[in-house]
């Protein structure tokens, strides 16, 4: 069982770092996209129709428009495939101390000491439990760090104690 004041010790992993992306970028930046992507082709039939307009002038306006978008992912999704999806090598050990006011994290840049306040958010993931600090820092706590499945349910009932908005 999971006590206030026990050691979590667990190794932080490249695959735990691009999952926390991927979720990120599915949960926050993608509809900033969509919404960006909207805009811009708004701008460019605004700035293109005239009446009298070849509607061919506009189609071939709106393909640059997918052109360069369509780079744009694909310079993304290429970044995200330069390492192997099975690398699982380790970035570095953690160590954390959950305390009844705060979480304490010690890992090789050093100890840092979280108070619960600070914490804004808990994203339960699958695999992961995210403690966002701010919209786009969060603290990786793999749920492998957990040597059974009590424990990760008393680490989430702790979370639901003490930070606000627990998300799954």
């Amino acid at each position: 069982m999971l006590e206030t004041g026990v050691e979590i010790r667990f190794e932080l992993s490249l695959n735990d770092l691009r999952e926390f992306r991927h979720l990120h970028f599915r949960k926050y930046r993608m509809p900033k996209i969509l919404a960006i992507l909207g805009i811009c082709f708004l701008c460019v039939t605004v700035a293109l129709y005239k009446p009298g307009l070849d509607p061919v002038k506009l189609i071939e306006a709106y393909l640059i428009c997918f052109l360069v978008f369509g780079l744009m992912f694909g310079m993304y999704r290429f970044r995200e495939t330069r390492l192997p999806r099975d690398a699982v090598k380790s970035v570095s050990a953690q160590v954390l101390k959950v305390t009844r006011n705060a979480i304490k994290s010690n890992d090789l840049f050093g100890e840092v000491t979280i108070e619960w306040p600070q914490v804004l958010k808990v994203y339960d993931a699958p695999q992961t439990f995210y403690l966002y600090l701010t919209s786009s820092i969060a603290l990786i706590v793999p749920k492998r760090a957990f040597t059974t499945d009590a424990a990760i349910l008393e680490f989430r009932r702790i979370l639901l104690k003490n930070v606000s908005r627990v998300d799954s």
